[in-house]
Parts: C-alpha cells; sequence; structure tokens
C-alpha cells in the first residue's frame, strides 16, 4: 500500500519562525506516530514466516514539494511518500483508519499557531498481500517441476515485494507463484543483476512447469 501525506504551513524567515508556520514539525509527529504503528503491528502480529515484519516506510520526504529548499526559510508545505508492506493478517481498510486516526488526534492536539499539525492524505496505490495454499495444483506441478529440472525439492518462501499475480490473486482471485532468477535482495540495488546461468534455469523451470500442467509429459525442457 502507497500513501502519500501532505502538510501545509506558512512560509516565513527562518529568523523569525514565529511568524510563520513550519509544516515539518508537524510531519516529524506523524512520523514518530507511524513508527509507533509499525512497532504495534509487529508486535501484534510477530514475524511472518515467508514475507518477514510488516513495516511502514517513509520512502520520500520533500520540503517545499516545489521549487528549491533553502536553509533561512521555512517552507510552505512538506510531503511523505509512505511504502507500506503488509503480511497476511494485516486489512489493508483498518490501517488507513489507523494513519486517518493519527492525523485527526494530533489536529486535536496542536490546532493552531506555530504548532499547528494537519495533513491531507492521499491513497496512491493498494496491493493486498497474497497467500496460495501448497495444495493449490500449481504449486504441486511447480514442486514437481523444481524437482525434475534443478534436481532437489523447492525451497517454499515468500516476496515482499508485490508483482502483477498480487492483481490477479486479488482481483480474480487466480492461485499465483512468485519465482524467477537471481538473488530478491538485488532488486533496485546499485549494478542490478542477474546471472545467466540463472536465468537459463528459470527459463527451463517456467516451461517444464507449464508443459506439466497442461498435460505435456513427453516435452524435454533440455532442448
Amino acid at each position: 500500500m502507497r500513501i502519500r501525506l501532505t502538510c501545509a504551513g506558512t512560509q516565513a524567515h527562518g529568523c523569525m519562525p514565529l511568524s510563520g508556520n513550519d509544516p515539518n514539525w508537524a510531519m516529524a509527529r506523524i512520523l514518530c506516530e507511524l513508527r509507533r504503528l509499525e512497532d504495534f503491528e509487529k508486535d501484534r502480529l510477530g514475524r511472518h514466516d515467508f514475507l518477514g515484519w510488516p513495516s511502514v516506510t517513509p520512502t520520500v520526504v520533500q520540503s517545499p514539494l516545489t521549487g528549491i529548499a533553502q536553509l533561512n526559510v521555512i517552507p510552505e508545505d512538506c510531503g511523505v511518500l509512505l511504502d507500506i508492506r503488509t503480511v497476511p493478517g494485516q486489512d489493508h481498510g483498518a490501517l488507513q483508519r489507523q494513519i486517518r486516526g493519527i492525523v485527526d488526534r494530533l489536529s486535536r492536539q496542536y490546532p493552531d499557531g506555530d504548532d499547528r499539525c494537519t495533513a491531507e492524505i492521499e491513497l496512491l496505490e493498494d496491493r493486498p498481500w497474497t497467500e496460495t495454499s501448497r495444495d493449490e495444483p500449481i504449486v504441486r506441478v511447480m514442486d514437481r517441476a523444481v524437482r525434475d529440472v534443478w534436481g532437489r525439492p523447492p525451497v517454499y518462501n515468500g516476496v515482499p515485494g508485490a508483482t502483477d499475480g498480487t492483481f490477479l490473486a486479488a482481483w480474480k482471485g487466480i492461485p499465483v507463484i512468485v519465482t524467477g532468477a537471481g538473488d530478491r535482495e538485488i532488486p533496485h540495488h546499485v549494478d542490478e543483476w542477474v546471472d545467466v546461468d540463472d536465468l537459463l534455469d528459470a527459463v527451463r523451470l517456467y516451461a517444464r512447469t507449464a508443459t506439466l500442467y497442461l498435460g505435456k509429459e513427453g516435452w524435454d525442457e533440455t532442448k
């Protein structure tokens, strides 16, 4: 789930802060509360066996939203982008209400003056978590394909990022598997890469899975 928070302030000279309203203080208070929300969800749900910990991550903090920041100028606004990763047991609607509750509570606590805390919340994207049973036919077929192609039992795990499979599962109820070539911790790092041999092994696995699923037992995946 991805959310944008925007705090409005009043631009002023840095030497006269009381003549304006610094939105960065408001955003700082909100971010501290969001960290507490993340800790609460971790304590409530624990560490998921496959997906790890739920998280609420501010990935972009920008102030002002337009123009160039100046050391001696209180900005007129501040924005944050939240990358929220959920696990089974979390309800996205409930999380949105909790975030709204944080903003509303701080607005009541700091209603006016240079401490004023208000924020707008915009839901940018809502991708629910997915969980596929090992009893699904596609899972059993790929289990066998891994043994056939790679010569070992599969390792069952989870992927913390979202894929197109997220929408297939959430919107159409289609069971999905996320698997592929390369180290799953490499994406978005500097010099992102995939080993060519790993890529070829993945292609063979996909082909073997498809032919098994379609009943084409006699196909030779090595060709």
